[in-house]
């Protein structure tokens, strides 16, 4: 039964047992759907919150088909909203307490029983796929030990966008996040992309980097694309992907090696591009510490989010010191726990200044420890959420700070922490 080899994947704590747990039970298809409908990277359904009103008697077991079939609506969008949440309760109520139980770990993409798609692509390599891109770290002391050798390392602008990793062949396009999900609203850069392949020969290519929205002054307005990329129904009206990375979908797997950072940009700017809706994303070549010097002042000075530097070097799939980031402020994603409300006082265009009843201060812990964010709210959010805590309570929001504190008592705190947007659930782009 399902439920006994849940129960026994959960006690087993070897990473080797665990292997030989799944390759024994390899032709379990039922079992082996699930994990698939759980772990496969790109998966999304929709819907996290939903009431049970009651358990029934049907279990995975015997009814899997009709489950599966439910979250392929659910994946493919053919319900959304309050109905795909009013069809999912319906459906979880008639299973019993251990099907719900799995059915809300499918829905949340984590059944808690110890298992990852790392340890699955392991075990059934043919039925699972690691999807990975390249993650900078942070350049922070490593600075100082960077070896400038003519175009050993490369500089860029850190875009402030939605990371973009676009699949594409000459008769279609997929976008992805970082980890692997579809986007459903960036349609407006598919036709730009197939059309920037098209001298080149049939082939599966990958493009990396960041869709932005960008402001009249060149600034990328952050706000706008994070409040428009999710929603139902809805296309980005003038989105603009900044690439920084081109090669083929067997480099990017790995299944070949990638030509060094410098070819495959030159081969970037060798593409179609319209420079409106796709741009490649200009890259600095570093030859001295005076030049990364040079380029960190200058996207001080113009309001960068930071700089990226890569290697020049074989395409790297996930985090790599080959890979930096240098970002003039820290941030971090935390859930807002609570909020303090009070009566404020705001300059209004055509009212001068009113005094109204508003969110004075967000409440997000650090390390254990309550801290307040109160800057980087605009009015409307602070009015919003003060009618409703609800709307922002318990939800995820990226906090910007200058730097990490800690008091006499080693207790710790964030210096100048400020509100840099609300993402509801965990970021994934």
């Amino acid at each position: 039964m399902l439920e006994d080899l849940f129960a026994e994947i959960s006690r087993t704590t070897s990473t080797e047992e665990r292997f030989n747990l799944l390759k024994r039970n390899e032709d379990n298809e039922v079992f082996k759907d699930i994990l698939r409908c759980t772990y496969t990277q790109g998966k999304k359904y929709g819907v996290l919150k939903y009431s049970i009103s009651g358990k029934g008697s049907k279990t995975l077991d015997q009814n899997w088909p009709e489950v599966k079939h439910h979250l392929s609506l659910l994946e493919n969008r053919e319900i959304t909203g309050n109905a795909a949440v009013a069809a999912t309760e319906a459906l979880v109520c008639q299973f019993d307490e251990f099907s719900q139980k799995v059915i809300n770990g499918i829905l949340r993409r984590n059944l808690a029983i110890g298992l990852t798609i790392n340890a699955l692509a392991a075990a059934w390599p043919a039925d699972f796929e690691v999807f990975e891109t390249a993650l900078a770290v942070k350049l922070g002391k490593r600075k100082e030990k960077l070896v400038y050798d003519g175009k050993t390392w490369f500089a860029s602008r850190k875009m402030e966008g939605l990371r973009c990793v676009a699949e594409i062949t000459k008769d279609n396009v997929t976008l992805r996040t970082r980890e692997g999900n579809e986007y459903f609203t960036l349609d407006k850069i598919k036709a730009p992309l197939i059309e920037a392949i098209k001298d080149l020969p049939d082939n599966t290519y990958i493009a990396d980097g960041e869709v932005c929205i960008i402001r009249e002054d060149g600034s990328e307005d952050f706000r706008a694309i994070l409040s428009q990329w999710n929603r139902d129904d809805w296309t980005v009206e003038d989105p603009r992907y900044c690439i920084f990375d081109f090669m083929t979908l067997e480099e990017f797997k790995g299944r070949s090696q990638s030509p060094i950072f410098s070819v495959r940009y030159d081969n970037l700017q060798k593409l179609n591009l319209d420079n409106r809706t796709l741009t490649a994303l200009e890259q600095i070549p570093l030859d001295s510490m005076e030049t990364l010097d040079t380029l960190i002042e200058r996207g001080a000075v113009e309001g960068w989010e930071g700089c990226v530097l890569r290697k020049n070097i074989p395409f790297k799939p996930g985090k790599s010191v080959d890979l930096l980031k240098h970002k003039p402020y820290e941030d971090a994603e935390y859930e807002v726990v609570g909020l303090e409300t009070g009566e404020g006082s705001f300059s209004v265009k055509g009212k001068g200044y009113i005094t109204i009843n508003c969110v004075k201060v967000l409440k997000i812990r650090h390390k254990g420890v309550e801290v307040e964010v109160g800057s980087g709210l605009s009015l409307d959010q602070r009015v919003e959420w003060a009618k409703d805590p609800s709307l922002i309570i318990g939800k995820i929001i990226n906090v910007q700070y200058f730097r990490e504190e800690y008091n006499k008592f080693g207790i710790p705190s964030l210096i100048h922490p400020s509100l840099k947007a609300v993402y509801g659930i965990a970021r994934e782009t």
